[in-house]
């Protein structure tokens, strides 16, 4: 007869051990799990962070526009203006940097990528972090006032002594960064009045007078989709009632920018009010 041996002794240690080793896995498992979930949702904030920086940048260099500098730049891809590169935003949640490109006369590319402080510093376990890049293109809305003519008035017209109205187009002696003259104009347009000359007063033009009916109150008042009270409100200089001189104001070598009666110096382009 056959005997069996059934010598249980040890079994619970090995089960033991066993079951120490599932657990352990599941919360290895469950740890990981956990871990990267955190690592993911916290990626996902950087994004995010990173997107309103960009985003900021891309609104404050709007708002910083300086027409001066900006508007006068030769278009993509002769030239291009510098943003930060490690601008900070307002409110301090990261920095950004980018190009802005001038895309035609009136037309820009704004490209800016703006990273949140953390990832901007390089602090994040593994290098990386997260970084967003938004292109924004932006256009220069003129102010259409609608001139037809050199001068545009609803009553009648008297040219005494010197006066001149001239309805061609030029450019100013000295500046050189003017689009080509545009055809000529007629040199007065109004409602129907008289339009009469002693003197030495002349109206030159194409054709020098020409009568337009649809002249109104509202001619002088809206300006395409604007108003005179609309653009009168957004004005940051204001001045009383008075008589003014058209001139420009000096600091030394420097254009006196302080001062409100500082009308610039159209007619000589190359002094420091020139552009002003």
């Amino acid at each position: 007869m056959k005997r069996i041996l059934r010598d249980e002794r040890g079994m619970a240690l090995a089960v033991a051990i066993f079951a120490l080793v599932v657990v352990g896995a599941l919360v290895a498992g469950a740890f990981f799990a956990g871990t990267q979930e955190q690592r993911v949702g916290e990626n996902q904030r950087r994004v995010m962070t990173s997107f309103g920086v960009a985003e900021a940048g891309v609104q404050e260099r709007v708002m910083s526009w300086d027409p001066t500098t900006m508007n006068k730049r030769n278009s993509y891809p002769q030239d291009s203006v510098v943003i930060g590169p490690n601008q900070p935003t307002p409110n301090g949640t990261g920095s950004y940097g980018g190009y802005s490109y001038k895309l035609g006369p009136n037309l820009f590319l704004i490209d800016v990528t703006g990273r949140d402080n953390a990832s901007a510093a390089g602090v994040i376990a593994g290098g990386g972090g997260a970084r967003q890049r938004l292109g924004m293109i932006t256009r220069i809305a003129p102010i259409d006032f609608g001139i037809h003519a050199s001068l545009t008035t609803q009553g009648s017209t008297n040219l005494a002594g010197n006066a001149a109205v001239n309805g061609a187009d030029s450019i100013p002696s000295g500046w050189t960064s003017c689009d080509p003259p545009g055809p000529a104009q007629p040199g007065i347009r109004d409602q129907g009045g008289n339009v009469t000359e002693s003197g030495n007063g002349s109206v030159t033009g194409n054709p020098a007078v020409v009568n337009d009916p649809s002249i109104n109150n509202n001619t002088f008042t809206t300006f395409g989709g604007a108003t005179y009270d609309q653009l009168a409100a957004r004005a940051n200089v204001t001045l009383g009632s008075g008589v003014y001189k058209t001139n420009p104001a000096f600091n030394g070598a420097l254009c006196d920018k302080t001062d409100l009666l500082n009308w610039g110096d159209g007619m000589n382009p190359l002094s420091a009010c020139g552009s002003y």
